[in-house]
């Protein structure tokens, strides 16, 4: 997927004057024609510009049109992101622990089978690259900053443990996980592993913006069966039991990747969810961008220096 991105979008309101430039064209060409028409002398005229008379500089026209529009999109700073090969990444790793992680349609349960595949991605990356660790609940939490030190994140990622924190702030860890690749300069992925129960923070769709506008590609992994879990929930001072059935919410966890040029992996057992940090490890396609500022503006002038050759010779006003 390719897009443009303006970095001074308000030149782009200059473009409306497009149809006032046509109207003016057509306009000098009619106060042409007139002197033309005074002139009188058609044979000159027909030997200096062939058969035809009177020329309606169509071909000059859109010449025209076209360096004003590359000399807009050059001053509105136009930068293309598009998918490439790369493998150069930074990462970070955001494990859902809230209580729904407990369920144990994995085993020994979401959480434990989600702590050892992260752990196991470790394996497959480069010492060259970096990797953060943030776990989230009702909030967000930075366990680890980014960092090529492996001993360290695995322990990271060993002491994370359910927090009786109600909801998932699914959002709120987007938006940690890309506070942490703004330090880095390398192409930034997030890994988001969760079950999708999301239910409270900044909605998805601002966190998803915000992880677009500083280049951040989002996989998602969602960890649990069609089936899901039940899991139950003491509450003491309530005396309350609660037993609820717990299922992977598929679909947001596809929106979120999609639209940062992520992939969606399922998850329902180890060996699929030791299979997707694997590829994801090995993982060539990125966004890259191409700051076209300069190849507009060139060839802006380019077509100037054409249009000028042009009115002095093909397209001279005569008399």
């Amino acid at each position: 997927m390719a897009n443009l991105v303006f970095a001074r979008p308000v030149f782009l309101w200059f473009l409306i004057a497009i149809p006032a430039l046509v109207f003016i064209h057509f306009l000098t060409l009619k106060a042409v024609s007139r002197r033309a028409v005074k002139f009188s002398n058609f044979a000159a005229i027909s030997k200096a510009t062939g058969n035809q008379v009177l020329s309606k500089n169509f071909s000059l026209l859109i010449i025209r049109l076209l360096i004003f529009f590359l000399i807009i999109l050059s001053v509105a700073g136009t930068t293309l992101w598009y998918q490439g090969q790369g493998t150069d990444f930074d990462f970070v790793i955001a494990i859902d622990n809230s209580n729904s992680m407990l369920v144990q349609d994995l085993k020994p349960n979401r959480l434990e089978a989600a702590k050892s595949a992260a752990t196991n991605f470790l394996e497959f990356v480069s010492s060259n690259n970096q990797v953060g660790i943030v776990s989230f609940t009702g909030i967000s939490t930075v366990e680890q900053e980014l960092t090529n030190d492996m001993d360290v994140l695995r322990e990271k990622i060993k002491d994370i443990s359910v927090r009786p924190l109600g909801g998932t702030d699914l959002g709120g860890a987007i938006i940690t996980s890309t506070n942490l690749l703004l330090k880095t300069e390398k192409q930034r992925v997030i890994i988001i592993l969760t079950d999708g129960q999301g239910n409270i923070g900044p909605e998805a769709n601002n966190a998803i913006d915000y992880a677009n506008t500083n280049r951040v590609i989002i996989d998602t992994i969602g960890i649990g069966t069609e089936e899901g879990g039940q899991l139950f929930e003491i509450n003491i001072t309530n005396k309350n039991i609660t037993n609820a059935v717990l299922k992977l919410d598929e679909k947001g966890l596809t929106e979120i990747a999609t639209s940062t040029d992520g992939k969606y992996y399922k998850a329902t057992d180890q060996k699929t969810l030791d299979q997707a940090y694997k590829e994801i490890a090995n993982l060539t396609v990125t966004r890259i961008s191409k700051n076209l500022t300069m190849p507009f503006l060139i060839t802006a002038i380019t077509l100037l220096l054409i249009e000028w050759s042009l009115i002095n010779t093909k397209y001279r006003t005569i008399p």
